[in-house]
């Protein structure tokens, strides 16, 4: 499974949660708008839907396109752009390896798992990737996002 609940999620990759500025949003939206640098994202609220706008820490939860992520040369800078509506894609150094998920640095953190089918086996969302290894990756939307208060 890879999340028990969405609390639990936000609690597990907290450290990981890039900075930035929640957007307001249309009463009963179910997209975040979030900003962090010049890169704008919109993001499936998985906290809630009375958020306040203004500076927020946010979990960034995507699934790879496994087709389009793979090794990569080092970057002269990590980077990340947005993909359609909710997705993004760009290159960045691995920080983490979790038993669900993948830790990059794209300029900021990602939270990137391999889409998985039952019966789900040790390791199934993990990329195959190791902490200092560039990586080049391309998520399907929606992108998730948890607040972290």
């Amino acid at each position: 499974m890879l999340e028990s609940s969405p609390t639990e999620f936000a609690a597990t990759y907290a450290q990981y949660a890039a900075h930035g500025q929640l957007l307001p949003r249309p009463e009963g939206s179910f997209l975040l708008e979030f900003v962090s640098g010049d890169l704008a994202l919109y993001l499936l609220d998985r906290c809630g839907p009375y958020l306040t706008p203004g500076p927020a820490r946010v979990v960034i939860h995507g699934l790879v396109s496994p087709e389009a992520t793979g090794p990569a040369a080092a970057p002269l800078a990590p980077w990340a752009e947005a993909l359609g509506r909710s997705g993004v894609q760009g290159v960045g150094r691995v920080l983490a390896q979790t038993s669900r998920a993948t830790v990059v640095d794209a300029g900021l953190p990602l939270v990137l798992s391999h889409p998985a089918r039952p019966p789900y086996s040790a390791g199934c969302w993990t990329l195959p990737a190791e902490p200092g290894d560039w990586l080049r990756f391309s998520t399907s939307a929606p992108l998730h996002g948890y607040l972290i208060e």
